[in-house]
């Protein structure tokens, strides 16, 4: 199953970057966008400014989301969540974790392994990352990351969770 996320991070990186190539003309340094293009501002919403690193990102993610439905479903039916929201359950305090559409003191990991049929018993939490530029792959594991995946460990305490790029699977240990 985690072949399975890596080969669907692979392909999405190589999709979004070939399909806007086409539409956009070539990147600089070849096949991926280079510093200043990922920080190129493309757009401003509700006062926030949208780079082409951030776009990448949204739209590889939704590449990655397809694969891994695509890939995934047969395999392992009704034994994974993309991108399931968590909180705190309030009956059993800091060891239990619910379904909720409440964005605030939430958690929203990108792939969540579970018992089948039942997102509430979580396996193992995977997180996707698309770093912009190609220059940032050696360390996946940036501060905000490494934070972003010590909430998730709360999610599984039986399993690191691990971050998923188009270069390899990274677990928080």
């Amino acid at each position: 199953m985690e072949d399975i996320l890596v080969e669907c991070a692979k392909h999405a990186e190589a999709k979004v970057n070939e399909s806007y190539q086409r539409r956009e003309g070539s990147f600089a340094d070849g096949l991926s966008p280079n510093k200043a293009e990922c920080d190129r501002v493309l757009r401003v919403e509700k006062g926030e400014k949208i780079t082409l690193a951030r776009e990448l990102g949204i739209l590889k993610h939704d590449a990655a989301f397809q694969c891994v439905e695509d890939r995934l479903s047969d395999k392992f039916p009704g034994n994974f969540s993309i991108e399931p929201r968590y909180r705190p359950d309030p009956e059993s305090g800091a060891t239990g974790y619910i379904l909720t559409d409440t964005w605030a003191g939430s958690l929203k990991p990108d792939f969540v392994l579970h018992f089948t049929r039942n997102a509430t018993r979580l396996q193992c939490v995977y997180d996707f990352k698309f770093p912009c530029p190609d220059t940032s792959w050696r360390n996946p594991l940036n501060a905000s990351v490494r934070q972003q995946l010590q909430d998730y460990g709360q999610l599984t305490p039986g399993c690191a969770p691990a971050v998923i790029t188009p270069r390899r699977l990274v677990r928080l240990e």
